[in-house]
């Protein structure tokens, strides 16, 4: 701030949130319906953080509006995958709908924040025009330059993970005579690589999206895959958004003792898929090769890769070894000298406010893994939050920030406790344990930020008192709420029939308007089955005895209520026979216990077993016969990868 004018001193608020995109969004629209009197800052001139900083105009969302529509904001249309257009318009409604836009202080940049004495915050802001994106048509064009300064009491940190471009540590890099980018300068240098030889590195969601986009500006792309990044999707498959799957019928399973099966029967989908043939089975074969899955990884929802592999003669090259020069040698001895690198390696995790004043929480926030729930440092109590800092292997990222941000403004406004912090210091440490066991330890230290969502988002709406009301539904005899639930694509109208800034009629509303695809039903029989039946039993019976057995989110309590309904059920037996309680120290006592025991527990697992195959086909029952309308199975396997049932592109 050297040579900076004097900020004016604007007074004290409550709260001041750092960030302008999806988790200050959040956590605004949720202080405002508890009357907090906050601000939120960001440097773009309108709402979206990063999809209106660093997306390209032909960016699509891998992960569809049945997932990604905000909890208590449905997407009454049909399921899609948006534009970055479509989503910021979707923002726009949702800041507007709930009446919060004056909140938000655009083309202001957050330059420091600092502690005082009494615990209370200093933030100084800078307003200026910061940037120009495609996508900031509408916005003012001139912005008058000014610093301010204000005092809070709570500092909320939504700035997200995408503050600092990551390149990896290759050897000569530094000293690399040629050009080379960062994926997020793909729309700005894309005239610049017309006709040239692109060397791209990095397979993750962005990485697959260029490999094809570049390759329809590029004479030749070449992408460097050291290993692959993750388990790789579709978009769609068989007419249906393939997040489709995402479910708690499949996500409740056992990590590690459902990995294989999981992982065949993926694959098997793919091979057995009529249509595009050889895109998929270079799909199944990554999968099989990385011995990865849901279960084990995090989702890669493209295929544009391969896609651009099949049609544009993108080809695959081993990971890089160093830089010489203006030449890139591989791990297999290949020396390449392409006219520009571009990584798509991801992002850094920064706090530049702090880095400053406040040079220790900067560096405490750098191990994301040490805050309960990712959200909360336990020492500093209610004076510091971040949100969007829980990457999901799954699913929308949007569920876990609107979990965050119900928790944070909560908390804020003495709604939600905070567990001691013992509590929290233990519990973040079992948790990083978890995911770390997971995932592989070179996967989280990579990822700092990646979660299970099941176990994410199930603990979270527990601490809320917003969890899905599985069991609610059956007692009420809801059956159409409960197959929604366990059978349909997993989105945050779930979390929102109890908890903070609830609506138990809205939110089932929203819930029960995603459809069950009949066809995805008819294609997941069984691995439905399998869920229901082998998982579910496999995880009420062996849960309590063994970690690897222990189902995951909501359902790894199922095991502890197995055995309390079957100890309860074995003693009324008792009671009833009357034969031990007449004679206890008789010798036939312990087999007769044990008879009863294992009659009961005969009884308790067939009883599992025919309620959940009634609910898997009361699931069928209220699937649309099809979908589209009149679409048989065997026509849905044909569509091409790519192709919407309307016959459009993505």
């Amino acid at each position: 701030m050297f040579g900076a004018p004097q900020p004016v001193p604007c007074g004290h608020k409550s709260t001041i949130v750092i960030g302008g995109g999806i988790g200050s969004c959040f956590v605004a629209k949720e202080l405002h319906q508890y009357g907090n009197d906050f601000l939120a800052f960001d440097m773009m001139p309108r709402p979206g953080g990063v999809y209106v900083r660093y997306s390209y105009p032909d960016m699509h969302f891998t992960t569809s509006t049945q997932t990604a529509a905000f909890g208590d904001f449905p997407w009454n249309d049909k399921p899609a995958h948006w534009s970055i257009e479509e989503f910021v318009e979707y923002l726009d409604k949702y800041v507007d709908h709930f009446g919060f836009r004056d909140k938000l202080m655009m083309n202001a940049k957050v330059e420091t924040a600092r502690r005082l004495e009494g615990g209370k915050w200093e933030v100084t802001v800078h307003y200026k025009k910061w940037h120009e994106h495609f996508s900031h048509e509408g916005a003012p064009a001139l912005v008058k330059e000014k610093w301010e300064v204000y005092t809070c009491d709570h500092v909320v940190i939504a700035s997200g993970t995408h503050n600092a471009w990551k390149y990896p540590d290759y050897p000569g890099l530094a000293d690399f005579k040629g050009k080379y980018y960062h994926s997020s300068m793909f729309h700005d240098v894309k005239k610049e690589l017309q006709g040239k030889e692109l060397l791209l590195i990095g397979t993750g969601e962005s990485g697959c999206d260029l490999a094809n986009l570049a390759a329809k500006v590029c004479k030749k792309v070449n992408v460097s895959v050291r290993q692959h990044s993750g388990t790789y999707f579709p978009r769609e498959f068989e007419s249906v958004p393939a997040d489709t799957v995402d479910c708690r019928a499949i996500y409740m399973s056992p990590r590690k003792a459902t990995h294989a099966v999981i992982r065949k029967t993926f694959v098997d989908r793919f091979l057995n898929h009529t249509y595009d043939k050889p895109l998929f089975e270079i799909a199944a074969k990554a999968n099989q090769e990385s011995d990865r899955t849901p279960m084990n990884s995090y989702g890669v929802k493209t295929f544009d890769m391969f896609d651009a592999m099949v049609k544009h003669d993108v080809s695959l090259v081993t990971g890089v070894k160093a830089f010489d020069g203006k030449k890139v040698e591989l791990t297999d001895g290949t020396l390449m000298e392409p006219d520009a690198v571009m990584f798509s390696t991801g992002y850094m995790l920064r706090f530049p406010y702090f880095e400053e004043h406040e040079k220790e929480i900067a560096c405490r926030l750098q191990d994301i893994r040490s805050l309960w729930k990712h959200s909360v440092v336990p020492e500093m109590g209610d004076k510091l939050f971040v949100i969007g800092f829980a990457r999901p292997n799954m699913t929308s990222l949007f569920i876990p920030a609107e979990l965050q941000a119900r928790l944070v403004a909560g908390a804020i406004c003495k709604t939600v406790k905070l567990p001691p912090v013992p509590s929290m210091v233990a519990q973040a440490r079992e948790d990083a344990a978890w995911y770390k066991e997971t995932f592989s330890e070179h996967t989280t230290s990579r990822l700092k930020a990646l979660v299970d969502w099941t176990k994410y988002d199930d603990e979270m709406a527990e601490v809320l008192g917003a969890s899905p009301p599985l069991v609610g539904s059956l007692l009420r005899g809801d059956v159409e709420l409960f197959v929604h639930l366990f059978f349909g694509s997993i989105n945050a109208a779930q979390f929102r029939f109890s908890g903070p800034n609830s609506d138990y009629a809205k939110a089932r509303a929203a819930c029960v308007a995603i459809p069950l695809h009949r066809n995805y039903l008819r294609a997941c029989v069984r691995p439905h089955l399998i869920a229901v039946n082998v998982v579910f039993i496999l995880g009420c019976v062996l849960g309590v005895f063994h970690r690897q057995c222990t189902m995951v989110g909501r359902m790894r309590h199922a095991s502890p209520i197995f055995y309390s309904v079957l100890g309860l059920a074995t003693a009324a037996r008792l009671m009833i026979g009357g034969a031990v309680f007449s004679a206890p120290f008789s010798a036939e006592a312990p087999l007769v216990v044990l008879s009863a025991l294992l009659d009961t527990f005969k009884y308790l697992v067939l009883s599992l077993v025919v309620l959940m195959n009634s609910l898997v086909a009361a699931a069928w029952y209220y699937s649309p016969k099809s979908n589209p309308p009149g679409m048989k199975q065997k026509d849905a396997e044909k569509i091409p990868y790519g192709i919407t049932t309307e016959g459009k592109s993505w």
